[in-house]
């Protein structure tokens, strides 16, 4: 069992921390949180104003950078704060709730189904209500509830006491429930002399026989790896169950292992092209030769410029190590921030004020264009200026933000419930509903969080309407469309809240999967997920399907493999609404596979019987056998033949993926996702669909940016497991309706891991084809009464329906309207033989009694 309180530990590290630092900081409670609604500032002491102030809250950057803060929740909170001189001081800060929450969790030992989570609240007024995102809710006097009998997974509870204050457990500690594979083992390793070292696994216990998966890019066979270097290496044990566990050997050198040191002077500038490099190679059997990345033979190099560079050393046995170094590029000219003086309501009079120095007169240049060293008539946003001296050396400052006082703006909050009673207010029993999208009218959207509650300010004022579109099964009870306000300087609208009730209790549940991108000889993963889309908590399975050409390794706990129809099936799992939950599965390809051969798989999740869009309860993913990638990308679909931009005003709905690797040695502990969302998409329609981990949370704010979130994620560097260091994020939204033709649908994503500077990703763009296809424009409306898939196809495509008609037929023309196929479609699943169509794209016309009813796309591809 482990408990979550560190207050002692990081108010321990506080007093220490600002024992020795130039700045003290500390922090004022004037507001303790009941509905997250806590108020803090800061008092800050020493140092040279201006200052740079940043926070966390259990380990997540906040945005915000002012000394105060609002509607904050409890938890650890880390303030980072930095002056004009560089000087740095912190606080480390516990902020209670409104009364007491602690946590204790107990991990699940497979295949059995035995986790638990224990909550204990205390200090509040009873009676305590929980609401787990499991969808039980429980009212206890004692304030005491728990899980137990859980599978892994992510947990939390939102607890409330009578007062209606409340605490999420996830701000007291992270929700994961492990599960714990009751796998014995001894390593039997053999130490690297030349490239020659040895791990034997020796599993024991639990349920054998067992099978081993062994990390990417290395010689292994069962329970063997060799020819291993110095390092550390990752290795999946598998039992008859299905129950797994990684574990992490490590292969020491022996005496005669070859090392080396290196030292490395920086290039300076003026020019750029003074570094140095020195490596001292020793142990091994000398003499030694050296080869450098540059073609240099000698243990030193001179004359470098900033870059990375590499060196290979080899002894006399031939034994060989291959290292990297880097040449860092200084400059010594010097800027500073001297001061600043943010904008007042008006938000076009702030000003920065810098001074560098360096060999000669130095010149200025802001990002907003400025050129003098005085940056003036500065509105909200971030600046930094760059210093270049005469002789061309420069140095650029660190980010400097600048904010309105948070009395410059307007403020709009409300809620929205789940009125299950119709009545127009909150009774007991109901709950606000989380992830609804507030729109208004000047053109922002706001998302609501976990208990229904949205918060939105503006610096834009006059009239304005609030309101929020219920997703389909749904109704707004009250009000009748949307609230009229008007917005002023520090105006606060409160009780904005909307009333929605649903139609009908509905199941609806959505498959999705994906396909890491596979490479020849290599370990990639796949994920294929559940999500609950309806009204009602539903218990549910899945079936995912691979593609011929791949071989399974293993999967994780709970999914059994029948190798014959090359299905996994997984475990069933009980999901309240709008949560998913993902399974995953690694495989690998010959190496003998040609680059760009396709791979295709299917997912199928159960029940359909009563679904209320049964179509979707099937998906199917593709990509293409590659070499060399970018591991953190963007993609949408659908995307066509030759990777084309086009698509047809029959593709209403555009699916976005974006994917992410953790390419370095250690897990990453949190995971953002930036995406700015193109202004001729439907932001509304926005729906979340899978994630490649548990606990991902989403939220939309200002024009369409949404911000997804990994908050305790611990995904795996790839040096050390590289078919865990993958993840991605699935979601698909609605095109505006009606768009022009030539209308470009752009969307780029930035990835945070940790505390890291952003990565970019590229950018995709769909293109609104100004003709449509021939046959297709009549009937589009119906286009939903159809599912194809694979699309495209090779040799085989199936089609599904609602339901089976004995008089449904259906026909395949090519795009000069000639019929090539036409045959019977009366089953609900049917599959068709296309491998004598030729390469290139077609139209299928689906009728019934004759009369055509849906029309869909299909591209043949070999």
């Amino acid at each position: 069992m482990k408990k979550h309180n560190l207050l002692f530990f990081f108010l321990l590290t506080a007093f220490f921390a600002a024992a020795q630092n130039p700045i003290s900081v500390n922090v004022t409670v004037t507001q303790v949180p009941c509905h997250n609604d806590g108020k803090m500032h800061l008092n800050i002491f020493g140092g040279t104003p201006p200052y740079s102030i940043t926070w966390m809250r259990n380990w997540q950057y906040i945005n915000n950078t002012t000394d105060s803060l609002v509607n904050a929740h409890p938890g650890l909170y880390i303030i980072s704060v930095t002056d004009a001189a560089q000087n740095f001081g912190s606080s480390t800060f516990i902020l209670p709730g409104s009364f007491n929450l602690t946590a204790s969790f107990v991990n699940a030992n497979c295949p059995a189904l035995d986790g638990a989570v224990y909550l204990q609240a205390s200090g509040g007024i009873a009676p305590y209500t929980f609401q787990w995102n499991t969808g039980t809710t429980t009212i206890d006097t004692a304030g005491i509830d728990s899980l137990v009998a859980i599978p892994a997974g992510y947990y939390y509870a939102v607890v409330s006491d009578s007062t209606g204050c409340i605490i999420n457990s996830t701000d007291m500690g992270n929700g994961f429930v492990d599960n714990i594979a009751p796998i014995q083992y001894v390593f039997q390793i053999k130490e690297d002399s030349c490239n020659d070292g040895t791990i034997k696994v020796i599993a024991s216990g639990s349920a054998p026989p067992f099978t081993y998966s062994w990390q990417s890019g290395i010689s292994s066979a069962a329970d063997s790896a060799y020819g291993l270097d110095v390092g550390g290496y990752s290795v999946t044990i598998i039992d008859s169950n299905n129950c797994s566990m990684t574990v992490y050997p490590y292969v020491h050198p022996d005496s005669l292992h070859l090392q080396s040191t290196a030292n490395s002077s920086n290039a300076v500038c003026p020019g750029f092209n003074n570094g140095s490099l020195t490596v001292s190679p020793f142990s091994g059997v000398p003499p030694y030769s050296l080869v450098w990345s540059t073609g240099d033979t000698l243990t030193s190099i001179s004359n470098l410029s900033p870059a990375s560079y590499s060196v290979t050393i080899t002894d006399s046995r031939g034994c060989y190590i291959k290292s990297y170094h880097y040449v860092d590029g200084v400059s010594n000219t010097i800027v500073s921030i001297d001061s600043l003086k943010q904008p007042d309501c008006s938000n076009s009079n702030g000003s920065i004020w810098a001074s560098g120095s360096g060999i000669g007169p130095v010149h200025f240049s802001w990002n907003n264009g400025d050129t003098s060293a005085n940056a003036s008539n500065l509105t909200t946003g971030n600046y930094a200026v760059t210093v270049t001296d005469s002789v061309g050396c420069s140095t650029i400052s660190s980010s400097i933000s600048l904010i309105l006082p948070d009395s410059c703006y307007a403020h709009i909050n409300g809620t929205v419930y789940n009125d299950m009673d119709s009545s127009c207010s909150f009774n007991t029993g109901e709950s606000g509903i989380p992830n609804r999208i507030i729109q208004l009218s000047n053109g922002d959207f706001i998302s609501t969080a976990f208990f229904g509650e949205y918060h939105y300010k503006t610096h834009v004022f006059g009239a304005t309407n609030v309101t929020t579109t219920p997703p389909t099964g749904w109704d707004l009870v009250c009000p009748p469309s949307s609230y009229s306000v008007v917005t002023a300087p520090n105006s606060l609208a409160t009780g904005l809240d909307f009333y929605e009730h649903a139609q009908v209790s509905s199941d609806d549940l959505i498959a999705t999967c994906f396909i890491g991108l596979p490479r020849p000889g290599f370990t990639h993963r796949s994920y294929f997920a559940i999500k609950n889309n309806g009204t009602t908590t539903q218990a549910a399975s899945i079936q995912f399907k691979h593609d011929t050409i791949e071989q399974y390794i293993g999967a994780a706990n709970g999914i059994s493999y029948n190798s014959l129809t090359r299905t996994l099936s997984g475990n069933l799992v009980v999901l309240p609404p709008d949560a998913y939950y993902v399974y995953w599965a690694d495989f690998t390809i010959p190496a003998t596979t040609p680059l760009n051969t396709p791979l295709t798989a299917s997912v199928l999740v159960l029940p359909n019987s009563n679904d209320a869009t049964p179509l979707d309860n099937v998906d199917t993913c593709h990509t293409f056998v590659v070499g060399s990638y970018d591991p953190n990308d963007k993609t949408v679909e659908p995307r066509y033949k030759n990777g084309s931009e086009w698509i047809y005003h029959e593709d209403s709905v555009l699916t976005y993926t974006i994917r992410f690797q953790n390419t370095g040695n250690y897990p990453t502990t949190f995971i953002t996702l930036v995406d700015t969302l193109d202004a001729d998409l439907n932001i509304p329609s926005f729906e979340f669909l899978s994630a490649s981990h548990a606990g991902c949370s989403w939220s939309i704010n200002g024009p369409g940016v949404i911000t997804f979130k990994f908050d305790s994620i611990q995904l795996e560097g790839a040096t050390i497991n590289e078919p865990a260091s993958h993840g991605f994020v699935k979601y698909r939204i609605k095109t505006k309706k009606d768009p022009a033709p030539y209308t470009e649908f752009t969307n780029t994503a930035s990835i945070y891991f940790d505390y890291n500077a952003p990565i970019v990703t590229n950018t995709v763009k769909s293109v609104e084809y100004p003709y449509t296809l021939a046959g297709v424009e009549s009937i589009t409306q119906n286009k939903s009464a159809i599912k194809l898939w694979p699309n495209p196809s090779t040799d085989q495509f199936n089609l599904a329906f609602e339901n089976a008609n004995a008089t449904r037929k259906i026909t395949v023309n090519d795009l000069q309207g000639r019929c090539i196929f036409t045959g019977p479609a009366n089953n609900i699943v049917n599959a068709i033989d296309c491998s004598a169509f030729e390469t290139g794209a077609y139209v299928i016309c689906v009728f019934e009694n004759n009369k055509k009813i849906a029309a869909e796309k299909l591209f043949i591809v070999r």
